[in-house]
Order: C-alpha cells, then structure tokens, then sequence
C-alpha cells in the first residue's frame, strides 16, 4: 500500500516535468524546417502545444520573428519584425497623437498562413504594446 503510494505521487510529481519536456510534435518541425530552411531548428525557442498552436520563436534575418503551427504542421500565422516607419501611417499618426513620447520602439506585422496582412503590433510609448488591424486602425 505504502508502495503504490509512493509510486502514485511520484508519478503525480513528475507529469508536469514530463509535460514541459514534451516540444512540438516531429509534423511541426518538419513544417518549419521546409517553411525556414535557413534557420537552424536547434535554435528554435517552441512555446504552445497541449492542445494550444506551437509557436517557435526565432532570428530570421537579424530580426525577431515566429510562426504558429498547429500538430499536424500546418502553418497558421507568422509574425516578424519590421522597420517602425513601414507602419501603416494611421498607426504612426496614432502613436504620435496619444504618446507624450512618441517614439516606436520595434514593430511587427502579422500575416496569415497564405501571407495576407493580418495587422500589426507596436511596442511605442515607454514600451506600451499596441496592437493595430492591418488599415492601421488602433486595436488595443
């Protein structure tokens, strides 16, 4: 009895250390490894999975960039960093209408998996996170 106690919070224990072991699915890394052939999947930060998209996180370029995939591969969004001024200027105008500061600090573009402009998010106003639809029309 005392055994099968042990045993079962042992078990209890290690699922969530097992669980965080667990990266993304052998369909996803091949997804990208097809999708980014020039960046190296060892280098590749995966968050996600448990029934949530895997998203890697990496360098494309020099600059910031990810690409959300669901387990069987299929790619469904990626986001990559982008120079502030190729902002729609609604977004610019926005951020220099409502920041004491008006200064864009780093800028991404979203695009879904066809490569559509989804919108885009800025990070302006003492590292405030904004979020614009892809008219440049303030979202959040």
């Amino acid at each position: 009895m005392k055994t099968r106690f042990l045993f079962t919070l042992v078990l209890l224990l290690a699922m969530p250390l097992m669980m965080l072991a667990c990266g993304p699915t052998q369909a996803v890394i091949a997804a990208f490894s097809q999708a980014y052939p020039s960046v190296d999947v060892k280098t590749v930060r995966w968050s996600g999975g448990h029934g949530q998209p895997y998203v890697a996180n990496f360098s494309l370029e020099g600059k910031s960039a990810t690409a959300s995939f669901d387990a069987t591969g299929i790619l469904q969004e990626t986001a990559s960093q982008v120079d502030p001024e190729t902002l729609p200027a609604a977004a610019r105008e926005y951020v220099a209408k409502n920041c004491a500061a008006p200064v864009i600090h780093e800028a991404m573009v979203t695009r879904d998996a066809s490569g559509t402009v989804k919108g885009y998010a800025a990070t302006a106003c003492t590292n405030v996170r904004m979020v614009f639809d892809k008219a440049g029309t303030f979202v959040q």
